[in-house]
């Protein structure tokens, strides 16, 4: 607390009522009591409906799935949130190929592909972003592949390895812009 010693204005900031210390966490109380740090209140956005959306718990849900190595969700001052995902190509080839999708050409084709875009969207909304940990609105209606692995040497990640969000949204600006 040092940093707030005769500093009234920073305080005010962060302790809300005696006792009270904002963190800038997102918390979620169990029902037996328990407190489970969620999320950081900077990464929630809002859609254009209002509703805010804290992405960190849902992206960890979508990469459980088998096909989806990284992901970040997105949707601000959009209507639908988005997904951003780098898939497992290993997993998702073999998953292509008993679902009769054609699995020809680079991995860059076959994340460019409709097809397979649709697959894996499907696939994520039936196991993975579903009630209770999601809510509809969180739901994402679009999902783009990207087949480069996000990394510290192409500067889409911190030396801490996380997701330099700036820096992704850019690279998929102009599919980003195509959501409608």
């Amino acid at each position: 607390m040092m940093g707030y010693w005769n500093n009234e204005e920073a305080t005010k900031e962060v302790i809300i009522e005696p006792g009270t210390f904002r963190t800038g966490d997102l918390g979620k109380l169990s029902k037996d009591g328990y407190l489970s740090i969620t999320g950081r209140v900077k990464s929630q956005f809002k859609l254009e409906n209002g509703k805010y959306v804290s992405p960190s718990s849902l992206e960890e849900t979508v990469k459980l799935n088998p096909l989806i190595e990284q992901c970040v969700l997105d949707g601000r001052n959009m209507l639908n949130t988005f997904l951003i995902a780098h898939p497992n190509m290993e997993a998702l080839r073999p998953a292509l190929a008993s679902a009769g999708i054609d699995t020809s050409g680079d991995d860059a084709a076959l994340c460019s592909s409709a097809d397979v875009r649709a697959f894996v969207l499907a696939d994520l909304t039936a196991k993975n972003m579903v009630a209770p940990d999601w809510k509809g609105y969180e739901v994402a209606k679009t999902l783009i592949l990207d087949p480069v692995e996000w990394t510290t040497d192409n500067d889409m990640m911190t030396p801490s390895m996380k997701v330099k969000l700036r820096n992704l949204l850019a690279k998929h600006d102009e599919e980003i812009k195509a959501i409608a």
